[in-house]
């Protein structure tokens, strides 16, 4: 697969991962910028996407890998990234942050 190839959903961005509340010094990876589709002409940032976690650890190779590991002991997961985005329930986000919760219940 190549950066141009349209993925389908990532298997570690599933629905077991994604949380609406954190933990306190839990590192998480929250989706931002979301649009429909790659080509998308953006005059705005979009919109917040999902967050997951809690992670173990993330790491990104030269902008085209991505891979991330979850906290409860399942195996890491790479993905692509389609062109500079990533694809999570057919929708497409342009920005994402790793973080380490500062608070309970607390997002980015």
């Amino acid at each position: 697969m190549t950066d141009q190839d349209s993925p389908t959903d990532m298997p570690w961005l599933n629905e077991k991962l994604e949380t609406s509340k954190v933990e306190k010094g839990k590192m998480y990876l929250r989706l931002f910028c979301e649009r429909d589709y790659p080509d998308d002409q953006m005059y705005d940032w979009g919109f917040d996407g999902p967050t997951f976690g809690p992670l173990l650890w993330a790491h990104t190779t030269c902008l085209r890998h991505f891979r991330v590991a979850p906290e409860n002991g399942d195996e890491g997961f790479e993905v692509m990234f389609h062109n500079d985005l990533i694809k999570y329930k057919e929708k497409f986000y342009g920005d994402w942050s790793v973080y380490i919760a500062q608070e309970a219940g607390a997002s980015v």
